[in-house]
């Protein structure tokens, strides 16, 4: 390397005291030594001195001292000189850092000037101290040292570059000729095979090594890892190597010089493919995941593809989407089990409940339906439930009732026996059809409609009234439970009226009816004020003991135990007869048919059945319960079953027995009586007349056979007479003997009946 040295300038010359410590020296000899020592000691002083005081000078510090001569001792020579000697180590030191930077980064190291590039970086430091022998030995030492090796490295650069860029067109080749292969089709083994095919050339022309040609393979294969090609990178790396002369070499991945690269290029490449098959079959997955999730997945399928897709799913993911299909194979199954449960059950409750049905409907024909009880079925969930007395009823009231018009669509019955048998089982059973209520309410409801403005009146209205006229004619205790609307019975109530009492046509009645039930002052009428009191003062004589003895209220008994409800009842109705027309007379007389319809006497206590569902021996029944409470509890009670009556209780459906006081019985529990309780009483009861009349059969039949056996035992001595009398040859029997042969023939009859009756 060029360096600029500038020549050395001579001393300065020796300072006062050496001028004169080398005159006295010519003097005397002997002080020669003395004054060299003082020197030496002079000498190291001023340069430690130097060297102190530059070293607690940063670089920056040191260089504006020796620019502006701020530094005193430098006029010692010696200071001067050691000072000098480190600023220019330092300063040299400060200029390698910044060449080495500049090299790395700006320096062009293929075409560069190394040489002109350190002079150019040199030359201001040595024009400025290069007047300093000291400064520069110490300077161009670290610079000369430090371009020597930079120029080392340049060529050492320049020969690696050539090298490498050798190694480059080998690398390029072996990719440029494996792309062209593999898209041609070449399988992977086929493109490696090729490429090793080129070592020998390499070698011999472009003075490539085997080694260096197994490196740039192994760069091939991260090339194709970086692509996702696993197969070329399995190819390059685990394929068997065989040298020219049949030497097996094995795979590069069980070189140990590339064994850790050929584990993280394979791990790249798998990686690498995954994501790529992930990416590409994202659509394909997602189809999948879907009929996974409807349970439509071809598992098969999906498990060749999964194989031929590595990467799309990892092993969890694959078995994550068959769990979900299996998944959703598992709850159809599930629920299909549990939809067959739930129809299973919802079969056995329906089978259950037709049986309550059934059993009903068989009990209807007996006349006995009052007498069943609640009654316990399954429900769809397999649980057992209750139905209700009044729901049963409902239940049977409606099954009937369709049964009924259901015969009659066949054909099987006509329209007047499907009534009667409506109204016989209704009136034995206590029903309510909701057929008949329909018709009644509909009959009712048109009336309030424009079609009852024409000459002709709806059919609806035609069929309701209809049906009720028969009603009150055939079976009146059935016509207030089919009208729980009072205002509906009020209407055809005045429509019988007008017909039955008015003579009117069923036309005239109908109207005559609307218009009475649509005037709100037909109660203000003064004809109808007048008749009122009438009404009133005939309903008061019902306080006469006997109650309404004499007139043509007159049922026999004593005065009703509520006296008020019934005279305010028979007078409201009497009124409603007059507001529809009737005279006072007529209207009284309906009243009191109406009342006896609608209610039922007990013990001289009226009871209000109006709308109840029971039996038509309902009073009957009632009569036997008074009577079994009174001989349970009466004595401890005080209490005759003529003391007793009965009054609805608070759940509208049951009766309490009470005193006529209207107070109840003290025990509670025999004091409640419903129609099931009534319907077991007089079981019991029949049950006991029944066994009364067996008992006495029992006791004549005993009698009769102890009768034929006395006959048969009387029989026995007369024949033995006729044989006394055979053996004596008597010619003639007593008179009073019957002949033989009858006798025989009576014993023979006896013995048959005895035989017959269970023996003699």
């Amino acid at each position: 390397m060029d360096t600029y040295s500038r020549p050395v300038q001579p001393n300065s010359g020796p300072n006062d005291f050496q001028q004169l410590a080398g005159a006295l020296a010519q003097i005397s000899p002997s002080l020669q030594g003395f004054l060299e020592t003082q020197s030496a000691t002079m000498q190291k002083d001023a340069e430690d001195r130097a060297m102190k005081r530059i070293g607690g000078m940063s670089f920056a510090e040191a260089q504006s001292a020796v620019a502006d001569g701020s530094i005193s001792e430098m006029d010692n020579p010696w200071f001067k000189a050691a000072f000098m000697k480190q600023y220019g180590e330092r300063l040299a030191y400060q200029r390698v850092n910044e060449l080495t930077q500049e090299y790395e980064t700006n320096f062009d190291k293929n075409s560069g000037d190394l040489d002109g590039f350190i002079r150019e970086r040199m030359a201001g430091d040595l024009d400025q101290y290069g007047d300093n022998p000291h400064f520069v030995g110490a300077y161009n030492q670290i610079m000369d040292n430090w371009g020597a090796k930079a120029n080392q490295a340049q060529a050492q650069y320049q020969t690696e570059q050539i090298k490498t860029d050798t190694i480059g067109g080998v690398y390029e080749t072996f990719h440029g000729k494996a792309q062209t292969m593999r898209a041609d089709g070449k399988s992977p083994q086929e493109i490696v095979a090729a490429l090793r095919g080129e070592y020998e050339a390499n070698r011999s022309l472009l003075h490539v090594d085997f080694r260096e040609q197994d490196k740039e393979m192994v760069r091939l294969a991260e090339s194709y890892a970086a692509a996702g090609d696993l197969d070329m990178v399995e190819a390059i790396l685990n394929g068997e190597r065989t040298a020219a002369d049949g030497t097996v070499l094995g795979p590069l991945s069980a070189n140990r010089e590339f064994q850790a690269d050929s584990t993280r290029i394979l791990s790249n490449a798998k990686g690498e493919r995954n994501k790529l098959n992930e990416e590409r079959t994202r659509d394909q997955r997602l189809i999948y995941e879907n009929q996974a999730r409807n349970g439509t997945l071809d598992t098969d399928a999906f498990k060749a593809w999964s194989e031929a897709n590595p990467g799309a799913y990892t092993f969890a993911g694959a078995q994550s989407v068959l769990g979900s299909n299996q998944a959703f194979l598992d709850k159809q199954e599930a629920e299909a089990a549990k939809n067959e449960q739930k129809l299973q059950l919802k079969q056995q409750a329906k089978e259950s409940e037709e049986v309550v049905l059934r059993n009903n409907l068989s009990t209807l024909q007996s006349g006995s339906l009052y007498g069943i009880g609640p009654a316990r079925v399954l429900t769809e969930e397999g649980e057992v439930k209750e139905i209700t007395v009044e729901q049963q009823f409902k239940d049977t009231a409606s099954a009937f009732d369709n049964n009924v018009k259901r015969l009659q669509e066949l054909g099987e019955i006509t329209t007047d026996q499907a009534y009667e048998m409506l109204s016989e089982a209704g009136a034995t059973n206590a029903l309510t059809f909701p057929s008949w209520t329909q018709a009644l309410e509909a009959g009712y409801s048109a009336t309030n409609s424009r079609n009852t403005s024409g000459d002709e009146l709806p059919q609806s209205v035609l069929d309701g009234v209809d049906l009720y006229q028969r009603l009150h004619a055939t079976n009146p205790a059935m016509v207030a439970r089919h009208m729980p609307d009072e205002s509906t019975r009020d209407f055809y109530e005045r429509v019988r009226m007008g017909m039955q009492l008015q003579h009117m046509d069923q036309t005239q009645a109908v109207r005559n009816a609307m218009a009475i039930m649509a005037d709100p002052d037909r109660t203000n009428n003064p004809m109808n004020q007048l008749r009122f009191v009438d009404v009133e003062k005939e309903v008061s004589k019902i306080t006469i003991d006997p109650w309404m003895a004499g007139s043509w209220f007159e049922v026999g008994g004593d005065v009703p135990t509520n006296l008020g409800t019934v005279a305010g009842e028979i007078s409201r109705l009497a009124k409603f007869g007059i507001e529809s027309g009737l005279s006072t007379k007529v209207a009284l007389k309906q009243a009191r048919e109406r009342f006896l319809l609608d209610n039922v006497e007990v013990n001289g206590n009226f009871v209000n059945i109006a709308d109840k569902q029971v039996p038509p021996n309902f009073s009957d029944l009632v009569d036997n319960a008074l009577k079994l409470y009174a001989e349970k509890h009466g004595d401890e009670e005080f209490l005759a079953a003529e003391d007793l009556t009965i009054k609805q209780a608070q759940n509208g459906r049951d009766w309490i027995i009470v005193t006529k006081d209207q107070v109840p019985v003290e025990n509670q529990q025999d004091g409640s009586i419903t129609l099931q309780s009534l319907f077991q009483q007089e079981q019991t009861r029949v049950q006991g007349v029944q066994q009364g009349v067996m008992d006495e059969q029992a006791k004549t039949s005993a009698q009769v056979k102890l009768n034929l056996q006395g006959e048969l035992e009387q029989i026995g001595k007369d024949l033995r007479r006729h044989e006394v009398l055979e053996g004596m040859n008597a010619k003639h029997r007593p008179l009073m003997l019957m002949p033989k042969a009858e006798l025989l023939a009576r014993q023979a009859e006896i013995n048959q009946l005895l035989t017959g009756s269970g023996g003699q």
